[in-house]
């Protein structure tokens, strides 16, 4: 059993946030060779932790997920928890999201690329797809994804 799988396995509990921090990069550079980074939004009693994906291969980042929680801990046990089971969630048929492939031009390498998003709308994968870009990239194509 891997390490991943003994911490779902075991609830785990983060002691720090570079410990829950590095078990999330641990997950997404496991799955598709991105980098994964952190923005924490403070908003009174609560904290929005925002999970941006960079990809080394067309040098761009991308919103993954959003999530809400008590404390900076309590965001990245949620985001652990909501990225482990992501791929099994996306898998069933009943899964509650709609999934876009979209087919973009990157200006660094000059080439039309194809990235995966999901959301809970079409206004959700586009604002996630757009996320903290000074200038809108050209999107040539866009497909919903059905349910298998």
């Amino acid at each position: 059993m891997s390490d991943d799988e003994n911490n779902k396995e075991n609830n785990i509990k983060f002691k720090t946030l570079y410990e829950g921090e590095y078990m999330i990069q641990k997950l997404i550079s496991n799955d598709n060779n991105c980098s994964a980074h952190f923005e924490y939004n403070y908003g009174g009693r609560y904290v929005i932790l925002k999970l941006l994906t960079y990809n080394p291969n067309h040098k761009s980042h991308f919103l993954l997920h959003s999530i809400e929680g008590n404390n900076n801990i309590d965001c990245l046990e949620k985001m652990y928890d909501h990225i482990f089971t992501l791929k099994t969630t996306l898998k069933k048929k009943d899964h509650p999201y709609v999934i876009y492939s979209i087919d973009w031009f990157c200006p660094d390498t000059k080439k039309i690329v194809t990235s995966s998003f999901y959301g809970d709308t079409i206004e959700q994968v586009l604002m996630k797809f757009n996320y903290g870009k000074q200038k809108k990239l050209v999107i040539y194509n866009m497909k919903l994804v059905p349910n298998c």
